[in-house]
Formats: structure tokens, C-alpha cells, sequence
């Protein structure tokens, strides 16, 4: 759904039987990245056009792919989850499991409009959690993460997975976190 803040009405955008959460929109306003089982039945990130009140023809970001090694809890299906736009508009970041065979996954991102090929750049044990979320400048990734604790916590890196530092620290989780429009900020 997508809600006009000034009048207040609220328009379905997605009319399908299929489980379509995590929407963002993008940088200029003009695309919605989302996940959905649409296709095959598991979580994969898509991005659609949108157009008046409604959304153009969705493509996958990346391709299904089932895993070739065996999972402890998770199916053999690869999922992509937790999207997150670069502030150019180009790329997506976003949570993969791809090749693991515990834990929901990498951090990762891809090309909107390319070949289907991820690239991760933090290899970790994350969570769903995770909600990785690209800094206005572009620079920096905001994420949470239990690494080894047993809390989720504030981290930070780069788009190369340079130098994790965290941020927050106790015994509460940290999660959900926001960038302020100047980067000055986090909201968690």
C-alpha cells in the first residue's frame, strides 16, 4: 500500500497472492524495491516502476537460485531480504543467504539494472534483523548484528566491508536503524 501523506488516501499496489513486504522506495522516488514470494514461492527482492497510484512490471533483482550445499534450518531456496537503496540509485543492499548454511545471510548488494550478480561484502551470521541501510553520502552501511553476543547491536562499515566498528553497546537490542537525511544522524 502506499499512503499519501496530504490527503491521506491510501492506495493497494500490489495485487497478487503473494507475501510482498520491505518496501523502499527509491532516492528519486520513481521505483520501489520490495520483497516478495512472487515466482517461486520464497522471499526475493524485486523492483518496480511507479507509475499513477500503481506499480509498473516487477523484475527480480537477483535470480532464484537454490543452494548447493545443505541448510540447518533454512530451505534449500536462497532468499534476498532487508533492501536498501544506494543514494544513487543504482544499486541494492540488501541481506542473502546465498551459499550458507546457517543464518540468514550475508551483507550484499547488486545492480538494479545488470546481470543478476551480488556482490557481498560482509560475511557474518546476521539476522533478519540485519536491515542494512546505506548512508546519504553513500560511504558508510549501517547494520545491526549479534556477532558473537547476545545482543543485536549497531555496526558500521562500508560498501567494501571495510573496517565493521560498532556503535552502540549493553544489554538491550539495538535494531531498525535509520540515517537522518544529512547523515547526521541515527534513528533506532
Amino acid at each position: 500500500w502506499q499512503l499519501d501523506l496530504s490527503s491521506g488516501t491510501a492506495q493497494q499496489l500490489t495485487t497478487t497472492d503473494a507475501v510482498n513486504v520491505e518496501p523502499r522506495y527509491s532516492p528519486d522516488g520513481k521505483r520501489l524495491a520490495y520483497v516478495s514470494t512472487a515466482g517461486s514461492g520464497h522471499f526475493n527482492l524485486f523492483v518496480a516502476p511507479i507509475e499513477t497510484n500503481k506499480l509498473g512490471a516487477a523484475r527480480a533483482v537477483v535470480a532464484p537460485h537454490e543452494s548447493k550445499i545443505a541448510r540447518y534450518y533454512y530451505s534449500k531456496h536462497d532468499h534476498t531480504i532487508n533492501p536498501s537503496w544506494t543514494p544513487d540509485g543504482k544499486r541494492l543492499v540488501f541481506v542473502s543467504n546465498r551459499e550458507i548454511a546457517y543464518g540468514s545471510g550475508d551483507l550484499c548488494n547488486a545492480a538494479v539494472e545488470g546481470a543478476n550478480e551480488l556482490e557481498c561484502f560482509v560475511h557474518e551470521e546476521t539476522s533478519w534483523r540485519a536491515r542494512p541501510e546505506v548512508a546519504p553520502d553513500g560511504r558508510r552501511v549501517l547494520y545491526s548484528s549479534y556477532q558473537g553476543r547476545q545482543w543485536q547491536q549497531l555496526w558500521l562499515t562500508t560498501l567494501a566491508g571495510d573496517a565493521q566498528l560498532p556503535l552502540t553497546f549493553g544489554e538491550f537490542d539495538a535494531t531498525q536503524a535509520r540515517w537522518s537525511p544529512d547523515g547526521r544522524r541515527i534513528a533506532y
